[in-house]
């Protein structure tokens, strides 16, 4: 499990950064009950696996006011929540306590509720009621704490497409799947050797479209999701400003602006980042339906955190 330690440490300095210094640093420990959880249904967390945990359930974005982009969920799930776990995320010897509600099974993916009315200090603002999105990676923690995970949700079990030539692969969900070739062959620099997705993938031919893999991208639908990987060989112009993230997410800082040869999708919405990593120079497309689960959110962000470069 990729560590988020130092991500948690960064956002929880952000945002709670009126609360007290105990809370400022994060959860130093929690309390996890619920059905398979230590064989007896309760387990204590150290600090590092709360604070995992608290970025995995979007804790800090509760207390984010103005300050970060939130990950609150814009419609209350629909369908079976499945089993319950709570979680009692402790800050500090004698400081709050602050109650999750998580769903990691729930019919349209992993979800967290937080209940309203709760204070990271004294002179803090109450937290509002509100269900958040939840990172797939606690499905590896609940895993670590004996809650049996089925397969079908677990990333350590998904499939994974391989691009061997320039050492990169990339893994995706059981009800995904990946493109067989490239999207784009008639691109010289960046190429796109990976794409995965769960609409149609289409390869582009020659005299349409050589910079984004148009059919695919329009293939698209209000619920479906696609990630394509670009690789810059050093012809191409490009640009970055960041090393790749150790956990991929809504608040870094993506592009959302106009892309070409993608206007023709108005079911979904197009960002782009571009990172290094390591030597190599990514840039990643994320297509995402508009009326896409917040599973699909899940799985998109737990694709991108699966992305390796050897």
């Amino acid at each position: 499990m990729r560590r988020l330690v130092v991500v948690a440490a960064l956002v929880a300095g952000t945002l709670v950064a009126a609360s007290s210094p105990a809370s400022a640093k994060g959860p130093t420990e929690a309390v996890l009950r619920g059905p398979g959880v230590a064989g007896d249904g309760v387990a204590t967390l150290g600090q590092y696996t709360a604070q995992d945990l608290a970025m995995a359930t979007s804790l800090y974005s509760m207390f984010s006011g103005e300050q970060a982009p939130s990950r609150l969920v814009e419609r209350e799930p629909r369908g079976a929540l499945g089993p319950r776990y709570l979680v009692k995320f402790r800050f500090g010897g004698d400081g709050p306590r602050i109650r999750q509600v998580l769903y990691p099974f729930a019919e349209q993916g992993p979800i967290a509720h937080t209940p309203g009315g709760q204070k990271l200090c004294a002179g803090c603002s109450a937290t509002s009621e509100g269900w958040f999105d939840v990172r797939y990676v606690a499905l590896d923690i609940l895993a670590a704490y004996r809650v049996p995970v089925p397969s079908s949700v677990s990333a350590s079990e998904w499939p994974t497409a391989r691009d061997d030539a320039h050492g990169l692969s990339i893994s995706y969900p059981p009800s995904w799947r990946a493109a067989p070739s490239t999207l784009t062959p008639v691109l010289a620099d960046p190429i796109v050797p990976l794409a995965v997705g769960t609409a149609a993938m289409v390869p582009q031919k020659l005299g349409e479209c050589d910079i984004v893999a148009q059919h695919a991208v329009e293939a698209v639908g209000p619920t479906d999701a696609l990630v394509l990987v670009y690789l810059y060989q050093g012809m191409a112009s490009w640009s970055a400003k960041i090393q790749r993230p150790l956990a991929f997410g809504p608040d870094l800082a993506w592009h959302n602006g106009s892309v070409q040869c993608t206007e023709g999708n108005r079911d979904a919405t197009v960002r782009t980042l571009n990172f290094e990593d390591g030597k190599a120079r990514i840039s990643v497309m994320v297509v995402v339906g508009k009326d896409a689960t917040p599973q699909r959110t899940a799985e998109v962000y737990a694709v991108l955190d699966s992305l390796r470069v050897e």
